[in-house]
């Protein structure tokens, strides 16, 4: 006897990937979900737009709620969207233990339909990236490593040989590195936010331009470093 006869075989296929740092406002948020639906068969896609906020998360249906909404000002800097009909699903979010990164990823009953998905949102973010969207992939971590063990890798270098001198411009420099390093690698979703929906414009200069002014810190302080070792007191 076939136990097998009449049974229906279901296959379920999954992708993902990282997305660069982007930021959207809510035209291109919507177009962006246009795309998405029409990937989907049917006339009506589930749809889920959510903005964590402190204490509470927001949920709209559509773009246009948000709009609708008076009380959500800003950029928010942190959101998933979720689409699905039947056994298919795209879901675009923002995940992390240490820090965060876009990602997209989608499912359904084929590996064509999942990496089309996948195109179809890459494609479109493609022309939305912020333009420190490669600063984020920088190892801060083995940076912060390496500028923690500076004073051994000379020991070990014999570096001492090149006749650099330890000034106190030096060792600012130094602590000032080590600080600067630790903030970009601790704080980086917050300095450097992987994603980002811009609500209504922001009069706050300093808040828009805290990317620009957390990589002049970063080189400044590594500048500062490097013209210690050379400039004796």
């Amino acid at each position: 006897m076939d136990q097998g006869k009449g049974a229906r075989l279901k296959r379920e296929v999954s992708r993902s990937t990282k997305l660069p740092a982007f930021q959207l406002d809510l035209g291109a948020l919507e177009v962006l979900c246009e795309r998405i639906q029409a990937l989907f068969d049917a006339s009506k896609v589930y749809t889920k737009i959510e903005i964590p906020l402190k204490g509470e998360t927001l949920k709209f249906d559509t773009v246009e709620e948000i709009r609708q909404y008076k009380d959500l000002r800003g950029t928010a800097r942190n959101f998933s969207l979720w689409f699905s009909e039947g056994d298919r699903s795209v879901r675009i979010s923002c995940s992390g233990i240490f820090r965060s990164d876009a990602s997209v990823s989608a499912s359904g009953a084929t590996e064509a339909w999942c990496a089309g998905a996948i195109e179809t949102v890459n494609s479109f973010l493609r022309y939305h990236k912020v333009w420190y969207h490669w600063f984020r992939t920088l190892p801060f971590g083995w940076f912060l490593f390496g500028a923690l063990n500076l004073p051994n890798i000379f020991i070990w270098g014999r570096i001492a040989k090149l006749n650099l001198a330890v000034t106190t411009m030096s060792l600012y420099g130094w602590v000032s590195a080590i600080l600067v390093l630790a903030l970009l690698y601790f704080g980086r979703d917050r300095l450097l936010p992987p994603v980002g929906v811009i609500i209504t414009e922001e009069e706050n200069i300093w808040r828009r331009r805290t990317p620009e002014l957390s990589l002049l810190l970063a080189l400044a302080a590594v500048v500062l470093t490097v013209i210690g070792w050379f400039v004796g007191k």
